[in-house]
């Protein structure tokens, strides 16, 4: 089964794969913000709390984090599974992701 980490990881590759940054995020000030600030060429920016595929469950705070973020307009997801790497890579990307995937 995978883990969390194993969803850290190939995050952290694919971004990387695309010219990116994956970076690792705490806010002392700011309890539940997502683990990680995805940063793509052309000023493509989002943030990702990442769970293990099963049974990685989020809390409320981190819910309200996320819609706090996307109503600020903010690009914010939770990624579970590696297709869901996928997807957020092609919605960050659009054409860059068909011509580089």
């Amino acid at each position: 089964m995978k883990t969390e980490s194993d969803i850290e990881s190939r995050l952290v590759r694919r971004v990387e794969h695309f010219g990116g940054k994956c970076i690792k995020f705490t806010s002392p000030s700011e309890d539940g913000i997502p683990d990680r600030v995805v940063v793509l060429p052309k000023g493509r920016i989002a943030f990702v709390e990442l769970k293990r595929p099963r049974g990685g469950r989020i809390a409320a705070l981190q819910t309200y984090q996320i819609k706090k973020l996307r109503n600020l307009g903010c690009l914010a997801r939770v990624v579970k599974t590696f297709a869901e790497i996928e997807e957020l890579l092609s919605d960050m990307l659009g054409e860059d992701y068909e011509e580089r995937g």
